[in-house]
């Protein structure tokens, strides 16, 4: 069976260091945040002060999550 496929929707990387992932991600190759979560009392959530997930947009309909 042959699957043919449009590209990807999402790619996630569990990362170790939240901020130096983003400072990569963002600051040095240029992918725009497009939302950041904190996680609290076992729910993600926005607003939060420490960053456990970050989305950033890569191009077409791909976004990277960081994790």
């Amino acid at each position: 069976m042959k699957i043919i496929s449009q590209g990807a929707s999402e790619i996630a990387l569990e990362v170790n260091d939240m901020k130096r992932a983003v400072e990569f991600w963002s600051g040095k190759i240029g992918f725009l945040i497009v939302q950041e979560w904190g996680y609290n009392n076992g729910q993600f959530t926005e607003g939060a002060n420490e960053i456990w997930a970050t989305w950033l947009y890569i191009g077409g309909p791909t976004r990277l999550g960081l994790w």
